[in-house]
C-alpha cells in the first residue's frame, strides 16, 4: 500500500513562507499555507536579497519572475565601523523603468562586493 504524503502547515504567506511551501510541494509534501491578510498585494518598499537567496529562488523555478520584476543595482556603497564608504565593484543591473543607469543581465551573475 503506497504511503500517503505528509501534510504540512506553513504559517505566513510572505516570501519565506511561500518559498518554504513551494520547496516542500516540489519535494512531494502536501502543503497548506495560512496567511492572515485577505489578499497578497504589493506593500512596503521592496526586498533586498543577496545572491545566494536569489539562487534558491531560481532553482525553485522563479528565475523568470525575478528577471521580470527584480532590479539589481549597478553599484553600492559599503561602509564598516570607522571606515568611509567605498563603491562596490559590482557592475551589473537588471532593468529599472525609472533609471537610465540600470540594464538587464543574467541571473547567474552577481556583483562582487
Amino acid at each position: 500500500m503506497p504511503r500517503k504524503p505528509s501534510r504540512i502547515a506553513v504559517i505566513g504567506g510572505g516570501i519565506g513562507g511561500l518559498t518554504a511551501a513551494l520547496s516542500l510541494r516540489q519535494a512531494g509534501f502536501e502543503v497548506d499555507v495560512y496567511e492572515q491578510a485577505p489578499a497578497l498585494t504589493h506593500i512596503g518598499g521592496g526586498i533586498n536579497m543577496g545572491p545566494n537567496a536569489a539562487r534558491v529562488l531560481i532553482r525553485l523555478g522563479l528565475g523568470e519572475g525575478l528577471l521580470r520584476e527584480g532590479v539589481r543595482p549597478i553599484g553600492a556603497r559599503i561602509s564598516g565601523a570607522g571606515t568611509t564608504a567605498a563603491p562596490c565593484s559590482g557592475r551589473r543591473s537588471t532593468r529599472n523603468a525609472n533609471s537610465s543607469t540600470a540594464r538587464r543581465t543574467s541571473p547567474s551573475t552577481a556583483p562582487i562586493c
